[in-house]
């Protein structure tokens, strides 16, 4: 009985494993000695349960720091990441990414030990990612109790103890202790257990402690650490621009405008929206139309990006305007083309760069999304 429940019980740690994708990773960085390539190994499966690391989420760059502090203090620690690194300016890289994730932990009042990275890197995912994080780290033929926290809030935490005895050891324990500080459970864990037994609890924070608990089964103990959740981590207002193309006398050719909102203005599905090629700015560039409709007429979008004909055949945006602080607007154009056109400009600036049609004062937008 007791061998079968251990089988069992390696026998799922083992597909855990499997569907966290261990036996296809590969170790990007080296790493000398075992227990840090093992480590490397383990942390770097939890960022691909993860699914993406979003740098404005504190459980993320708890996961990147995770990563960075067991492979190397090498700066590039996103090269071994192939999960999306979300939350820096898109056309961010991976120094943008390591700015965001020092910053972040530079400004946070917490004492980062390895201990509460790692907490606060593993508490957040799921119980099988947290399983088989530990079966990594300590075995798969580890026996005694065994403590997972996981899925948890600035609330709570959910917490599993599990307890498979030793080889010939008894198979039941009638004078358990589980031990919880700083959280407390509205249900106690029991004192008598059989080998191969598991029980689940939420544990709610004490506001401001961190939560240690401690299991002694038999003649097998283990203690777990669950870090406070920090708060999140600061975010900033930006602007978030984006291109669409045009269509009849302006086939072809590629406008910018605030991410989000129908192409100059036209409300027709045809032009669709201002959803290609995003990138936040805090700058913009100008341009004027060489010939044909265009002729004469200021133009603006993001500074190096290609004048109206994706090609680069008119050159570039040039001559950067900063918006970071007045932001942009739009105005409505004139003339026998752009009568019913709203174009993006830096506010205030002339619309279409002619004085004679205003400014570009309406619908003005400081910032659209939050990094």
């Amino acid at each position: 009985m007791l061998e079968d429940i251990y089988t069992d019980a390696v026998m799922e740690a083992r597909v855990m494993l499997k569907r966290l994708g261990f036996a296809c990773f590969q170790v990007f960085c080296s790493i000398a000695g075992v227990a840090a390539a093992q480590t490397d190994r383990c942390a770097a499966a939890l960022i691909q349960d993860h699914g993406k690391l979003d740098l404005r989420q504190t459980s993320s760059l708890a996961l990147a720091e995770l990563y960075r502090q067991s492979i190397s203090n090498d700066k590039n620690w996103a090269a071994g990441v192939t999960v999306p690194i979300e939350g820096v300016p898109l056309s961010g890289s991976a120094e943008s990414a390591e700015s965001t994730r020092e910053s972040f932990f530079r400004q946070s009042s917490l004492d980062w030990s390895f201990e509460r990275v790692e907490s606060v890197a593993t508490q957040t995912l799921s119980d099988n990612a947290v399983e088989a994080y530990r079966i990594c780290k300590d075995g798969e033929h580890r026996t005694g109790p065994r403590i997972l926290a996981y899925r948890a809030t600035r609330e709570g935490v959910t917490v599993e103890i599990r307890w498979i005895s030793g080889g010939g050891a008894p198979t039941r324990e009638t004078g358990a202790s589980i031990v919880v500080e700083g959280g407390t459970v509205d249900n106690a864990f029991p004192t008598t257990w059989e080998t191969g037994d598991s029980r689940t609890r939420f544990v709610r924070r004490e506001p401001g402690r961190d939560i240690r608990i401690r299991a002694d089964i038999g003649p097998g103990t283990d203690s777990i650490f669950i870090s406070r959740m920090p708060d999140p981590p600061a975010t900033r207002p930006v602007l978030e621009m984006a291109a669409c193309t045009g269509h009849g006398d302006f086939g072809g050719f590629r406008f910018w405008g605030p991410r989000g909102e129908w192409c100059n203005g036209l409300r027709d599905p045809k032009w669709g929206r201002y959803d290609a090629d995003p990138r936040v700015v805090t700058q913009l560039g100008s341009c004027t139309g060489p010939g044909g409709s265009v002729e004469g007429l200021t133009f603006w979008g993001p500074v190096g990006a290609p004048c109206l004909l994706q090609d680069g055949g008119w050159g570039t945006y040039q001559n950067p305007v900063d918006i970071s602080s007045s932001g942009i607007a739009s105005c409505p154009g004139g003339g026998k083309y752009f009568s019913k056109h709203y174009l993006w400009g830096p506010a205030g600036k002339a619309c279409f760069g002619l004085p004679e049609w205003g400014a570009f004062d309406q619908g003005r937008v400081i910032s659209n999304a939050e990094r």
